[in-house]
């Protein structure tokens, strides 16, 4: 996640927002110990098929979900910071980060 974070902030962005289902009590101590603050509350929808026949028929229907929004502020030395150690070279993710560096760098420069 840090490394996410990483490439947000160097993006220029000042917020970094997420969901988690309400019910996910795991996740939700994970994200609020990393610094995220709980904002909002939004209602979903899902389907345990894409079929929403075949969901309301066989698989018991359409389930309500609350998700809470969760925000984390940049930090004042992420502005300061060096860029983050992104793996190069090291397979395909690797290869993809470094794109999106070089993106996110270009995208500064403009």
């Amino acid at each position: 996640m840090s490394r996410v974070e990483a490439i947000v902030w160097e993006a220029g962005e000042s917020v970094l927002s997420l969901q988690v289902d309400e019910l996910n009590g795991p996740a939700l101590q994970l994200y609020r110990g990393l610094g995220y603050e709980v904002v909002g509350r939004e209602r979903a929808s899902t389907t345990p098929s894409r079929y929403g026949l075949v969901s309301k028929l066989l698989l018991g229907g359409v389930r309500e979900r609350t998700l809470l929004v969760l925000q984390k502020p940049r930090p004042p030395a992420a502005a300061e910071a060096a860029e983050p150690e992104v793996p190069r070279g090291r397979g395909v993710v690797g290869r993809l980060l470094s794109g999106v560096r070089r993106r996110l760098k270009a995208l500064k420069q403009n």
